[in-house]
């Protein structure tokens, strides 16, 4: 499991889920039961609503890869391929996406 800071539930000591929707887990579940490729999976994320602030790492038998990170309805997605510059993708507990840095606690500098 990985978040773009701390992770979103109603328990104490948690940051209250950005918007109504899926938590980690669920959305885990129903990408796993939804979809057969990386593309699938993105555009599956891009519909479902997610309440907290998963970074997810998608791949697939073809060689796609993905890093899809989700901060309430803001999502930022890097993809790869075999014949991507970069071979892999990586995710840590903050956002590296230029798009969704600034939601980093505490935001990461350049």
């Amino acid at each position: 499991m990985s978040s773009g800071g701390i992770p979103a539930s109603n328990q104490p000591g948690m940051m209250p889920p950005i918007q109504k929707g899926l938590q980690f887990w669920a959305v885990v579940r129903s990408v796993l039961e939804n979809c057969g490729d990386v593309e699938e999976g993105i555009n599956w994320l891009k519909q479902i609503p997610c309440g907290g602030n998963p970074i997810i790492v998608l791949a697939d038998r073809d060689g796609h890869a993905a890093k899809v990170e989700i901060h309430g309805p803001q999502i930022a997605v890097q993809q790869i391929d075999s014949g991507s510059p970069e071979q892999y993708v990586w995710a840590t507990n903050h956002f590296t996406s230029p798009d969704l840095q600034r939601f980093s606690n505490p935001p990461m500098r350049n």
